[in-house]
């Protein structure tokens, strides 16, 4: 402590971190210095005066416990309201997002931004995946068993086609109330209504089935009433 002044207060002796000094001292009376030079000048400005600190560490968090700083901070600061001048910082006016530095800004838009593509990501598809009155075949096991179950009893390959295409123009003509002199027409309605499509509607009616897969096919999506998907 160079000189007692009331900037300085109660302190006598000031820690600092060296970080800056006066070369000069001027018309304005040294009060805190060191080897180095003066770090706190006072002069009298008007009716009030003016505290000039070169090294501002003894008033900062790291050093403000050190020595007798915090005497100094209180000394300072005096007995009116404090007013800091920010604008030395780069902080204005500005409140709410308003005082958010542009980049924090913008990275908020691009979370914005991201948090909609997730949710549009997420968001029900529009309509159904497939149409839901289009027919779809039945699992391929329910007539490659039905087959396979007649083949075991007869090595008669026709025999065994005729066995389930029999089966199935019975299921057909049981579930569409189908008479024995129902007419081409009537049956080709009825195999229709039923979900059959041309191939297992011909294995029924005319026979055309070389491998027998189409009437098993026929047989095994009457015998799940047309409701059965793959």
């Amino acid at each position: 402590m160079l000189a007692p002044a009331p900037e300085t207060g109660a302190a006598a002796n000031v820690r600092t971190a060296g970080d800056g000094h006066w070369r000069a001292a001027g018309d304005a009376q040294p009060v805190v210095g060191g080897p180095g030079g003066a770090v706190v000048l006072v002069r009298t400005a008007g009716r009030g005066r003016i505290a000039l600190v070169a090294d501002p560490s003894p008033l900062q968090n790291r050093l403000l416990d050190q020595a007798d700083n915090a005497a100094l901070a209180l000394a300072l600061s005096g007995p009116g309201p404090l007013t800091f001048v920010e604008s030395a910082h780069g902080y204005g006016t500005a409140t709410g997002l308003a005082a958010l530095p542009a980049r924090f800004r913008w990275a908020l838009a691009l979370l914005g931004l991201s948090a909609l593509a997730l949710i549009a990501a997420r968001w029900p598809r529009l309509g159904p995946v497939e149409p839901p009155d289009e027919p779809l075949f039945p699992p391929r096991r329910a007539y490659v068993d039905a087959l396979a179950a007649t083949l075991a009893k007869t090595h008669d390959r026709a025999a065994a086609i005729q066995s389930v295409r029999s089966a199935a123009r019975e299921r057909l003509a049981r579930r569409s109330a189908l008479g024995r002199d129902a007419t081409a027409e009537t049956w080709t309605a009825a195999a229709r209504a039923a979900g059959l499509d041309d191939d297992e509607r011909r294995a029924l009616q005319e026979g055309i089935d070389d491998d027998g897969i189409a009437a098993g096919r026929a047989l095994a999506r009457l015998n799940g009433g047309g409701k059965e998907r793959q």
